[in-house]
């Protein structure tokens, strides 16, 4: 027995020993612009440890963060159950949600009268399936989703207002060799959102001929390349692991132009080539030189609107857009007033599309 403490004492002292040698020599990002105390305190980070250690139980199917990653088939990982209880959701089905999708349902009614009696000519919900929602094959043999979803449930409650993404996913998925969703990675790529900005130009057609619609876009649109490792590799501390990188080589995205202002002060904050912009966490204008329309849209929207921004740009002249999830219904009511958008739009991934932001009703409600 004292043997086996020795051995695990010199083990901890040599690993004391050759960490902060370690770190010397290969991070020195750990120790730029620290104080004292703090590249003390680096010279022990466990980061390199961690990653070591989330390599090696990658490889056997095993996570080391298994509320937040979930390890998939063939490399492919899903987001866990720390979010939103996603997992468990899945699996037992819609019926727990009863309650939220009522009150999901009397929100969008009203929000809809608000905007209509507002000068809105159409308003939109996109929601971005869940990986693990196109990716079925994927998942573990045990995580076995119930039949009737969430996202099927809002689909059907209003087939006006909900654009159905889920169905040409699916049917894409089958016909290509290109993934949709980055395999390391919660989000949809540029091929997936591609696929549901196709999806919303044939909702929109119906009922708007005279608009003008890139695409629609196909697998032949985009090339693929090599990549870092995305979120969910990180939460592993998994830093070599490569992701499969699709992106859209299209002529009008390459010629186009945006300005963006700050929409409360009018400000330019920036002004460049069009490229994927991130949910602004405050409302910002995005105004391309080469759009197909010359209209206004507001576009409420998560991470999952970055990849599909481009699109958005090259449609719309001027994009008001921010973070739904930093929207109060009084900044809502402030922006459709303001800014007169002749187009509402909302992008959101589905395990938020019960969230909060979606059941908060119009302030005179």
């Amino acid at each position: 027995m004292k043997g086996k403490v020795f051995l695990f004492s010199g083990i901890v002292i040599a690993l004391l020993s050759i960490l902060p040698v370690y770190n010397l020599t290969n991070e020195s990002a750990l120790f730029k612009n620290k104080s004292f105390s703090g590249k003390f305190h680096n010279l022990y980070n466990m980061d390199v440890v961690e990653s070591w250690f989330g390599t090696f139980f990658l490889k056997y199917g095993l996570s080391i963060e298994p509320k937040k990653v979930l390890i998939g088939k063939d490399g492919w990982l899903f987001l866990g159950d720390s979010f939103a209880k996603t997992l468990t959701k899945k699996i037992r089905g819609a019926s727990v949600s009863d309650t939220d999708l009522i009150n999901v349902r009397k929100a969008n009614t009203a929000w809809n009268e608000f905007f209509r009696k507002n000068g809105v000519q159409d308003f939109k919900l996109i929601i971005g399936p869940d990986k693990d929602s196109v990716y079925t094959d994927k998942l573990p043999e045990w995580d076995m989703h119930a039949h009737d979803t969430v996202l099927d449930s809002l689909l059907h409650s209003n087939t006006e207002l909900y654009v159905d993404t889920i169905t040409p996913l699916l049917q894409e998925k089958v016909k290509t060799d290109k993934p949709l969703y980055y395999h390391t990675d919660t989000h949809w790529n540029s091929y997936g959102a591609a696929i549901a900005f196709n999806a919303l130009a044939s909702a929109m057609q119906l009922k708007h001929t005279d608009l003008k619609w890139p695409g629609p876009f196909t697998s032949k649109d985009f090339k693929m390349a090599e990549g870092r490792a995305g979120d969910l590799a990180a939460f592993l501390r998994v830093k070599n692991v490569k992701e499969e990188l699709v992106y859209l080589d299209d002529a009008a995205i390459n010629q186009t132009n945006i300005k963006i202002y700050d929409f409360k002060t009018g400000k330019l904050m920036s002004d460049k080539r069009l490229s994927v912009i991130g949910a602004p966490p405050t409302p910002v204008l995005v105004v391309s030189d080469n759009a197909l329309n010359n209209d206004r849209v507001l576009w409420l929207r998560d991470s999952y609107g970055t990849a599909m921004s481009p699109f958005m740009s090259i449609t719309f002249k001027e994009v008001l857009q921010v973070h739904q999830g930093k929207v109060t219904p009084e900044l809502l009511q402030i922006m459709v007033k303001s800014f007169k958008p002749k187009f509402i739009f909302i992008t959101s991934v589905e395990r938020e599309a019960l969230g909060r932001f979606f059941t908060t009703l119009p302030e005179a409600y």
